[in-house]
């Protein structure tokens, strides 16, 4: 099996190379920080499993997830309805290959899969053969989120850490119509039971039906939509942009197969002398945590590049990583921080995460 090289940018100036091989190898690339038990299947709908991605996964197609969850039989995107034209729905038989689906197969713009891709905030469904456990990444971040126009039906996910605690939380985050005779609904379905709940929005059902996170729900609208977006509802208070005085690089770039460069903060207080480290995708998938006060050291094993290594904006290294494994690079000010200098784009304080075992 050929196996290329490449780098790509997480997130913003955090450079990843990654050794590639057809698919991520989720131990290398993830370190899982969530599990979700998942039933297995029964009578009715007993083993149906609706469940949440983060935002920020190893997983980009329905291939991925028959390879990464133990077990499973068919994964779906989308909701099963009696009126296919007010849901989009793919099916994914994970031993024969096999995709079924009332629309274009595979999914449109999806060129990585043979039935669908995975997108941010998508909610997915999967029949597993026996009750299992299966531990997911647990890495959103504010993305924005929207539902494909046309459509009345859909399956959307609930991150691991939410502020949404009810169905009528829910309802309002997705400008369902919540007032009136007819309104939108939500519907959450128990696996081990197959009983599915539904309540009506801005309704006392929909307060009493409690969210549990990490899971997906279905929203139905009274109409088909002309285009709903919202903000992915992940509970976290984002790092608050670092000052000029601690020099925040933002603007890492691949200039050839083994070097980065920067451009020298402006307004920089310190002596323009830098520090540049290498470390493994694991541990910093690790750090991706929102609702949590304190790091455990994430990121032991970092390779220290170069340390105040003169005035040059530049890093060379020429290693290759193994098959499977992913390499993050960033550099700083000697002194001065790690973050990035964007107001809002991380829940983690990367001084704090990088603290801990990295040079």
């Amino acid at each position: 099996m050929a196996v290329a090289r490449f780098r790509v940018l997480f997130p913003c100036c955090l450079l990843v190379t990654l050794a590639w091989a057809g698919f991520f190898s989720g131990e290398a690339l993830a370190q899982p920080v969530a599990t979700l038990a998942l039933c297995g299947d029964g009578d009715g709908n007993i083993g149906t499993n609706w469940f949440s991605l983060p935002t920020h996964t190893d997983m980009t197609t329905a291939e991925d997830l028959c390879l990464s969850i133990p077990g499973a039989v068919t994964v779906s995107q989308g909701v099963a309805d009696s009126l296919p034209a007010t849901s989009l729905r793919w099916v994914f038989d994970c031993a024969t290959g096999a995709c079924t689906s009332s629309q274009t197969i595979p999914e449109p713009g999806c060129a990585l899969s043979d039935c669908f891709c995975i997108d941010p905030g998508e909610g997915y469904e999967v029949i597993t053969a026996a009750d299992t456990p299966w531990d997911v990444n647990q890495c959103d971040r504010f993305d924005p989120i929207a539902l494909p126009v046309g459509f009345q039906n859909y399956l959307v996910s609930i991150p691991f850490d939410t502020f949404l605690v009810t169905a009528n939380d829910l309802a309002e985050h997705v400008y369902l119509p919540n007032q009136g005779i007819v309104r939108g609904t939500v519907a959450g379905i128990n696996c081990a039971t197959g009983a599915l709940t539904t309540c009506n929005a801005g309704t006392a059902g929909c307060d009493a039906f409690l969210l549990q996170p990490g899971r997906a729900y279905r929203v139905r609208y009274t109409t088909p939509t002309t285009g709903i977006s919202y903000t992915n509802p992940v509970s976290c208070v984002p790092a608050a942009p670092p000052g000029l005085a601690v020099c925040p690089i933002g603007d890492l770039s691949f200039t050839d197969d083994d070097t980065f460069t920067w451009t020298a903060p402006v307004a920089c207080p310190l002596p323009l002398l830098y520090d540049a480290i290498r470390g493994d995708l694991a541990c910093l998938r690790g750090s991706c945590r929102q609702s949590i006060p304190a790091l455990t050291p994430p990121c032991a094993g970092c390779l220290l590049l170069e340390d105040d290594d003169g005035a040059d904006t530049t890093t060379v290294d020429a290693e290759s990583p193994e098959l499977g494994i992913g390499w993050w690079y960033h550099s700083r000010v000697d002194g001065g921080t790690w973050r990035d200098p964007v107001a809002g784009a991380s829940c983690t304080d990367r001084d704090i995460a990088l603290a801990a075992g990295c040079p």
